[in-house]
């Protein structure tokens, strides 16, 4: 298959808009979202499948990565990032803390450079509030090729919020541009998952003051 590239498939927009804030990213994710919450809850699942090969989709600056690296230091853990200023970011503070078990790669979601039935498990954190729609499809589907058939995929993201709080948080967010995100709102990631041929769950969600995040544990349906 022929390698999708930034220019040609899609053009690359940084999580925070512009590319300057970058940096700041771990700074404004632990001072407006309840990182440590978020952070053992996403451990905590992960740690269920005892998995060997882990993957992140959308690391971003790796802030999770390092916490997956102490959490388990026998895995081999990939983080997959488009954004190279991000996978930098990573790559500097891995070699701060002499980590070696953590390969960076800069790819897109939808194009992961691993062989059919690969990885052991998946896991994304507001990866898809970042996607228009055919992505999150074509992103579906790539999940479901590298996963080997006992494979977890796991994904934390915005869904129908369960607060006033939440509620209004969410349409800040969508104000400000955020257009990807109204189907998520309705909750339909957990129908994306069932229609690309995974059994999903809602696990347990965390309310934020910008709408309520769900963890989604899906794993592949039999043939």
């Amino acid at each position: 298959m022929e390698a999708c590239t930034p220019d040609v498939v899609m053009k690359f927009n940084p999580s925070l808009y512009f590319d300057f804030l970058t940096p700041f990213y771990d700074s404004l994710f632990k001072l407006l979202l309840p990182r440590k919450k978020i952070r053992l809850t996403t451990l905590e699942l992960l740690e269920k499948d005892s998995s060997e090969n882990l993957v992140e989709l959308g690391s971003g600056t790796g802030d999770l990565i390092l916490e997956m690296a102490h959490k388990f230091p026998k895995a081999s853990i990939t983080a997959i990032d488009i954004d190279p200023k991000a996978n930098e970011i990573l790559k500097q503070k891995l070699r701060k803390k002499s980590i070696s078990q953590v390969n960076v790669q800069q790819a897109w979601s939808f194009d992961l450079p691993f062989e059919g039935g690969s990885v052991d498990a998946l896991f994304a954190s507001l990866l898809f509030c970042n996607l228009p729609l055919d992505r999150k499809h074509s992103t579906l589907e790539e999940a479901k090729r590298v996963l080997n058939e006992q494979g977890m995929l796991l994904i934390a993201e915005w869904g129908p919020p369960q607060t006033i709080i939440a509620k209004t948080g969410f349409l800040v967010l969508q104000a400000i541009g955020r257009s990807n995100i109204t189907d998520l709102r309705k909750g339909m990631l957990q129908i994306y998952l069932q229609e690309h041929g995974f059994s999903a769950t809602a696990s347990q969600y965390i309310n934020t003051l910008f709408g309520t995040l769900y963890f989604y544990r899906a794993v592949k349906l039999k043939n």
